[in-house]
């Protein structure tokens, strides 16, 4: 899936969110290239075999964790329509799958999917930035 005419390419200088692990003994959310912020959002996701809707649970400016048991692989771009509470159109983006979280089954981490933003317009970026400003970054455990 490539990305469509009418959005924006993401500035590349947000880079990928990945861990920088340079002083281990600072906290792992210290250690973040881009901060993550738990949340609770309808999502849309749309890929060349499927649509179904589900629930974003972590999100930062540079991507977000889509929890669902459905499977795509890594480096498969999507199609991505995000509501927020703040009663404008729904935030689309362009992402590709950086990592999948498989059902474990013994009470473990959701199951789910990493996906980095590839395409998104700079005023969906704006509000989405706008959106997690008012709350908490995610602790990661080391």
């Amino acid at each position: 899936m490539q990305p469509t005419s009418s959005a924006q390419s993401r500035d590349d200088s947000l880079g990928e969110a990945r861990f920088i692990d340079l002083h281990p003994t600072r906290p792992a959310v210290e250690r973040r290239a881009v901060l993550r912020y738990a949340v609770e959002l309808n999502v849309g996701v749309n890929s060349n075999h499927n649509f179904y809707e589900g629930l974003v649970r972590d999100m930062g400016v540079a991507g977000v964790f889509v929890a669902t048991h459905r499977r795509h692989a890594i480096g498969e771009w999507l199609e991505l329509c995000i509501g927020l509470p703040d009663g404008q159109e729904p935030v689309r983006a362009i992402g590709e799958v950086r990592w999948v979280r498989e059902y474990s089954g013994e009470g473990g981490a959701e199951p789910g999917m990493g996906i980095m933003f590839r395409t998104v317009s700079a005023a969906h970026l704006a509000r989405i930035a706008a959106f997690l400003s008012c709350r908490e970054p995610l602790l990661y455990d080391d």
